[in-house]
């Protein structure tokens, strides 16, 4: 997120005394602060979008309150959390993206990625929802013979 690359650049400015165009990196900030809910949020749905140009959904969604662009219990967040759960859970974890879009020119499926979870953990943590949060961080550090779904009913 083009956000977190000017935050982090003007937190450097400040706390390390390293050289940098602050005040400009500030006014670029806010701007892109600005654009993303007005052109990468999908209000219908209620939820941040992968880009701007698309309705699909990516998992590094869940890191906007991470970064602090957004509290967790931001509604914006809380509708982008409800339809990454909606979208891009598969028996239990996430999956970065839906890759039918052809966004990535990969073809395939994409089987769920761990961090994607340990996002969505956090997510949960910052959102409030404390349980879902625990309930996920346990499965996610089951041992894998209890996490692997069951297959042909076994």
């Amino acid at each position: 997120m083009v956000w977190v690359a000017f935050d982090r650049a003007i937190r450097a400015v400040e706390m390390h005394g390293l050289a940098g165009p602050v005040e400009r990196w500030r006014e670029l900030r806010e701007l892109v602060r600005a654009e993303i809910p007005e052109k990468g949020y999908d209000a219908e749905r209620g939820t941040f979008t992968q880009h701007y140009d698309t309705r699909e959904l990516d998992a590094s969604l869940l890191t906007i309150p991470l970064v602090g662009f957004l509290p967790g219990d931001d509604e914006r967040v809380l509708g982008t959390i409800r339809a990454i759960e909606e979208d891009l859970m598969h028996h239990g974890f996430l999956r970065r993206y839906r890759t039918e879009t052809g966004v990535d020119g990969v073809a395939g499926d994409e089987h769920p990625f761990p961090a994607c979870s340990f996002w969505l953990v956090s997510a949960y943590a910052a959102a409030g929802r404390r349980d879902d949060a625990h309930e996920l961080m346990d499965r996610l550090c089951a041992p894998r013979e209890r996490r692997r779904p069951a297959v042909g009913g076994v």
